[in-house]
C-alpha cells in the first residue's frame, strides 16, 4: 500500500514484543495507536528457559472478590472470608494455608492492595452475576 502512495496505520494492541527492533514505527507502519506490551517474552520458554515470576491480580465486584497469584501461591478474598492456597499440590483449592504461611499471605495480600490503588474504582451501577452461598460452599469452613 505504501508503494501506492497510502499511509499506514496500526491501531489497537501491539503484542509482538516490547524491543525497539520490533516496534510498529519499526515494522513498516507510519503510524501506531494503540497499546504497547502488556505481555511477556515467552521465547526463553520455548528455547527450554524459564520465564521471569510476575504477579497476576485481578478482582471482581460480587462479594468483593480479590486474588492475586505468584507462582504456586493464590490469594484470595471472598466478602470478609480470606486464603492462601498452593493451587499447584492443591488445584481444586481446597486447603487455606494462610495461617501455615503468614508471611506469603501478607506479601501476596498487600502487593493486591498497592496494585488495587492504582486502579480505577468499580463502577456500583455495573452488573456482575452473583453466587449464593451453596455455590461458594467449597471455599467456606475450608480446612486450616
Amino acid at each position: 500500500m505504501k508503494a501506492a502512495g497510502y499511509e499506514t496505520a496500526q491501531i489497537g494492541k501491539w503484542h509482538l514484543g516490547s524491543l525497539p527492533a520490533f516496534d510498529p514505527l519499526k515494522s513498516g507502519y507510519d503510524h501506531f495507536w494503540g497499546l504497547r506490551g502488556g505481555g511477556i517474552d515467552i521465547r526463553p520458554a520455548l528455547s527450554g528457559g524459564s520465564l521471569p515470576e510476575r504477579t497476576l491480580f485481578w478482582r471482581y465486584k460480587n462479594h468483593g472478590q480479590q486474588a492475586a497469584r505468584r507462582g504456586k501461591w493464590k490469594y484470595l478474598k471472598i466478602a470478609d472470608n480470606t486464603f492462601l492456597f498452593d493451587v499447584v499440590a492443591d488445584p481444586l483449592e481446597r486447603a487455606n494455608l494462610k495461617s501455615r504461611e503468614p508471611e506469603v499471605f501478607k506479601t501476596l495480600a498487600d502487593a493486591w492492595a498497592e496494585w488495587n490503588a492504582g486502579m480505577l474504582p468499580l463502577d456500583p451501577k455495573s452488573y456482575t452475576h452473583g453466587f449464593t452461598g451453596r455455590t461458594l460452599a467449597d471455599h467456606y469452613g475450608v480446612a486450616e
